[in-house]
């Protein structure tokens, strides 16, 4: 069974924490990588939560394993064909970080 996520990094707010965004990114990349935004954006309020998908073999990508939320065969945005089963596992798992 594979792992809710890789990693997951959080930022804290550094006042009363009234807000917070969940930051995906995209295919190959990781949480960690975008880890930084929070001091770009100077929302000191925000909680920033980075998780990381865990990674998985692509078939868009030869079967390489990456870190993807879900697998895909092909880049043509109107013949994406995502993977039904991982993209529901990565579903699953934000809701359950959304519903902390």
């Amino acid at each position: 069974k594979e792992a809710a996520f890789e990693e997951l990094v959080t930022v804290q707010a550094t006042v009363e924490h009234t807000a917070s965004v969940i930051w995906l990114h995209g295919l190959g990349d990781t949480g960690h990588t975008w880890s930084t935004i929070p001091s770009w954006l100077q929302i000191p309020w925000c909680r920033f939560i980075f998780p990381s998908a865990p990674s998985r073999q692509v078939t868009t990508k030869a079967g390489y394993s990456m870190p993807s939320w879900f697998d895909f065969t092909s880049l043509d945005i109107h013949n994406i064909n995502e993977d039904a089963a991982s993209l529901q596992h990565s579903v699953a798992c934000l809701d359950g970080l959304v519903q902390r």
